[in-house]
């Protein structure tokens, strides 16, 4: 009798501890499955050429919680939108090799001259948006004219090339009655406008006027993009 006792508790042993085996098994499966799910999320809202900034889709999710956030708690709030100035003819003469290290490095520049809570994003083609919670429209716009000046006094190398690069810089300021696409619509106004003037500037939304119909390139995708969910820019 004792030795079928002891029998049946080895056999329960080794059972409890196959089964044990096997859940731990299940569970590294698991945590080696969200963990790639994870990544695979965050690819989905980072932009393929430039390592660590996000793309449209993660910009325009930020931007909705941003200014949600924003209006409910009537805080301040400002987006900067930029582009590169002649982004085509740097293309056209060197390479679009020679238009992705100038992205990459504008981005890389840019992201280290911003503030923790700032939220930086490429937008489409040479365009970039910058989300600046809890930020006046006076801090905003020195922000911006910094971006100028210091892109300004750079020069980027791509092999035996010297490239000068400017950009030209919109800024707009968040209004109680403000949706994404209209917020979005008057920083891209202002960054027009300063193409317009130039270009290797940056201007606010007080050069438009109410009833301005500027030709900008977000309001002729709007139309376009007016039943797609979430809302994207056409790429530049």
């Amino acid at each position: 009798m004792r030795v079928v006792v002891q029998t049946k508790r080895e056999f329960d042993a080794k059972q409890a501890a196959a089964f044990e085996a096997k859940i731990q098994s299940l569970e590294q499966q698991m945590q080696e499955a969200n963990d790639r799910l994870s990544d695979m999320q965050r690819q989905v809202y980072r932009d393929p050429l430039l390592d660590g900034i996000a793309n449209w889709l993660a910009f325009n999710e930020q931007l909705g919680l941003t200014l949600a956030t924003s209006q409910e708690r009537e805080e301040p709030c400002c987006l900067i939108m930029f582009d590169i100035d002649h982004f085509k003819t740097i293309n056209d003469t060197y390479g679009h090799q020679a238009g992705d290290q100038v992205l990459k490095t504008i981005s890389t520049c840019v992201r280290s001259t911003l503030r923790p809570a700032d939220f930086l994003a490429r937008y489409g083609g040479d365009e970039f948006c910058i989300l600046l919670p809890r930020t006046e429209l006076e801090t905003a716009t020195q922000i911006a004219q910094q971006l100028c000046d210091l892109f300004r006094r750079t020069s980027l190398s791509y092999e035996t090339a010297v490239l000068q690069v400017t950009l030209s810089v919109g800024v707009a300021a968040l209004c109680p009655e403000d949706s994404p696409e209209t917020f979005l619509e008057r920083a891209d106004q202002a960054s027009y406008y300063a193409k317009e003037q130039g270009r290797d500037q940056a201007c606010t939304e007080a050069v438009l006027s109410p009833d301005e119909d500027s030709p900008s390139k977000l309001k002729k995708a709007l139309g376009f993009f007016a039943k797609a969910l979430p809302f994207k820019k056409n790429a530049a």
